[in-house]
């Protein structure tokens, strides 16, 4: 460990620290956080990453990575959910926008990513019900190609509804309705 090499940066394998924190190994350096508990529960937090500030005020946190136990740990059983936090404008609490959890199941707007219908998973789950509409968006070379639902499931590209399945069931291509 190398601490105060002039630069304020502390290194940790390495003797030119080029960063804050530079962690180097030859073939894989880590960082580990552990918790001290030998009994892990479903949602207990197994740490978190916090990206703060001191301005406006101390100790401000404007976003968190955490992992929490995705059910009781035993023996080879380790179910872990990845959690991803921001602070919304205007407000000084953070709020999940994403959520890998231990099936592998993406939620985004979603705390808790399920499959419908018995799809299997992996799954992406966006929203939460409570959405006016929400989206998918592709870009690949200046196209931008959509796939949302508001009242209907809608697949359009830049300028127009492609396909349209609306909530009755009824087919439309090439056309809004």
């Amino acid at each position: 460990v190398i601490l105060g090499d002039g630069s304020g940066n502390v290194g940790i394998g390495t003797a030119s620290p080029l960063a804050n924190l530079d962690v180097a190994h030859a073939t894989d350096p880590r960082i580990r956080i552990t918790r001290a508990d030998a009994t892990v529960l479903i949602d207990e937090s197994l740490g978190t990453l916090q990206f703060a500030t001191n301005d406006p005020s101390a100790g401000a946190v404007g976003a968190s990575v955490q992992a929490l136990a995705g059910g009781t740990w035993a023996t080879n059983d380790y179910p872990t959910d990845l959690r991803f936090l921001v602070t919304p404008d205007n407000s000084g609490d953070q709020a999940e926008a994403m959520r890998i959890d231990s099936t592998g199941n993406v939620g985004i707007g979603q705390t808790t990513p399920a499959s419908p219908n018995g799809v299997p998973s992996p799954f992406l789950h966006i929203g939460d019900g409570t959405n006016a509409a929400v989206g998918l968006v592709l870009q690949e070379n200046h196209k931008t190609y959509e796939i949302h639902a508001n009242d209907g499931l809608y697949f359009s590209d830049s300028t127009t509804h492609r396909l349209v399945i609306d909530t009755a069931g009824n087919v439309g291509i090439g056309t809004d309705s």
